[in-house]
């Protein structure tokens, strides 16, 4: 990997940790005012962009102009969707520490549902 996409791909990691940083101190700090924000759409939000936008780039991005990874994204985040505004609807106190349990389980279903439909192109050489 060259010196300038390793740079570029470690800024969007950094831009998302804080994204995720000032996403968390501002829920603390309105939550502790008393602010009148809608926090669990913002927070879905965010938790929607990490989930879903983070992994494109340094995992897949080989497979960004096959239109069959873009309708399983899709899918999946359909699915996501759904069972989030199911648990809204169930669920009317939902905490920022839910999104901290779900991420890693969440990110790791995608990334490993993807990754066995779409693998990585093995690099061959001509012998």
């Amino acid at each position: 990997m060259s010196l300038g996409k390793r740079l570029r791909e470690l800024s969007i990691e950094i831009a998302v940790g804080v994204l995720v940083v000032v996403a968390a101190v501002a829920y603390a700090s309105a939550k502790r005012t008393g602010a009148n924000v809608p926090w669990p759409s913002v927070l879905f939000a965010v938790y929607t962009a990490v989930i879903f936008g983070y992994p494109v780039t340094p995992r897949f991005n080989h497979h960004l102009k096959n239109w069959l990874f873009w309708v399983t994204w899709a899918i999946l985040l359909l699915a996501h969707l759904a069972s989030f505004f199911l648990a809204f609807s169930r669920l009317h106190h939902w905490a920022l520490g839910y999104y901290g349990l779900l991420a890693p389980i969440e990110a790791g279903a995608v990334i490993l549902i993807v990754g066995k439909l779409f693998p990585k192109p093995t690099n061959q050489t001509p012998v």
